[in-house]
């Protein structure tokens, strides 16, 4: 799907999602949590660097302190300790503007500590993602090696594992302009939208189908169709666990390109869709205060009792948000809808769940995210919905046969 491939490709360049080697402390639903943190870490990290430069160890990996309550390690971070150390690095200083959502799993975004000293690679996402105020559409598809071929969207910074082994092909790419041999009053230039869909890929596609009124956001629609077809998956999915897909032109290209464009503004868009009209059902004394009412804890569909062979028979028509507070007439069917491993919905449960990380003792409360007492519920109603009618609009595909 790259140039960068054997074969000419749609996009100019492609990306993984990003990798931080230090998720509990550079990731968080709670932007004050995260800088508090990443503050600590920071200056942890620059006691270190002093206590090096006078100590001139002869390992680092000896060296550093292990407690993993104040600082997470990775080899590139070490490597920056020793280079800081002798003053060819400038210390790190804790910079609000970092701070950028990013879609960390599937319709769960999270505050992310966007500072290439405290991530182990960010790949091409800068290129695609140059800042936190870039909405950026991209295709995000499970990358080679993945154990089951995945796809969704997003308009801000995808993690590696948004999808399994997140692979990134962005709408746009963003360039710094020439500026060789020009003068300057001192501000920097801005940077620049171009398209990352090459112009070869459109002549093709308009080709393919004597049609030269399609542009390449159609295209860029039309894969994202073609990636949702049943029978395209069927038909690839060993190919698809092993290498880049590969775009097939099909007959019905409009009914692809109308559905492409309809999966992506449900995708990109879930958190603004209509909530699907679930039921509320409390128990009868729930706390009166709002936050605690609606306070998301337990998320996850209720067991009914063993069923054959003691195994959970799980009630996916409703949803347990807390001791108080059951989400009743969840459709069956917005269980059905898989992504990757699982069905979408129970990964997105799954992440909805406070939980508090092993090893360094850092909160992350979903909660948090939001000042609205009902985000977490909110949000739940409108990811059901957007599982159903994605159901929907595959069934609408029309069959996958090659022009």
């Amino acid at each position: 799907m790259t140039t960068t491939e054997s074969e000419a490709g749609v996009f100019k360049i492609d990306s993984n999602g990003l990798v931080t080697n230090r998720d509990a402390w550079a990731y968080n639903s709670s932007q004050e949590t995260l800088l508090t943190k990443m503050d600590s870490m920071i200056e942890v990290f620059n006691s270190e660097v002093e206590r090096y430069k006078k100590e001139q160890p002869s390992s680092v990996d000896d060296f550093v302190i292990a407690d993993e309550t104040q600082i997470s390690w990775s080899q590139n971070l070490k490597r920056y300790l020793a280079v800081s150390a002798r003053g060819k690095r400038t210390l790190p200083q804790l910079t609000p503007s970092c701070v950028r959502v990013s879609l960390y799993r599937p319709f769960f975004k999270q505050y992310v500590y966007f500072d290439s000293t405290f991530y182990w690679s960010h790949y091409n996402l800068p290129k695609l993602y140059p800042t936190g105020e870039v909405n950026n559409r991209a295709i995000l598809v499970s990358g080679r090696g993945a154990g089951r071929f995945a796809v969704l969207a997003t308009d801000v910074t995808p993690n590696l594992d948004t999808v399994e082994k997140t692979h990134v092909f962005a709408r746009y790419r963003y360039e710094a302009p020439d500026t060789k041999g020009a003068l300057f009053d001192g501000d920097q230039p801005e940077i620049r939208r171009v398209d990352n869909i090459t112009d070869e890929a459109l002549a093709e596609f308009q080709g393919i189908y004597s049609d030269t009124s399609l542009t390449k956001d159609d295209l860029f629609a039309y894969i994202y169709g073609v990636l949702h077809h049943p029978g395209y998956i069927e038909q690839y999915a060993d190919n698809l666990t092993k290498e880049y897909p590969r775009i097939p032109w099909l007959q019905g290209y409009r009914e692809l390109i109308d559905v492409g464009e309809k999966l992506l503004d449900l995708h990109v868009g879930y958190e603004t869709v209509e909530p699907y009209p679930v039921a509320e059902e409390f128990t009868l004394m729930p706390p009166e205060d709002g936050r605690e009412r609606y306070r998301a804890t337990n998320m996850g569909h209720p067991n009914r009792g063993s069923g054959a062979r003691g195994k959970a028979d799980w009630d996916r028509t409703r949803i347990q948000v807390n001791g108080h507070l059951t989400l009743t007439g969840v459709p069956e069917r917005a269980s059905e809808w898989i992504l990757g491993p699982r069905p979408t919905l129970e990964l997105f449960l799954q992440r909805m769940r406070p939980s508090v990380d092993k090893k360094s003792g850092i909160k992350n409360d979903p909660n948090e995210f939001s000042d609205d007492p009902k985000y977490v519920v909110e949000l739940t109603k409108r990811v059901i919905r957007v599982c159903v009618e994605t159901l929907d609009l595959i069934d609408q595909m029309p069959d996958a046969t090659k022009v």
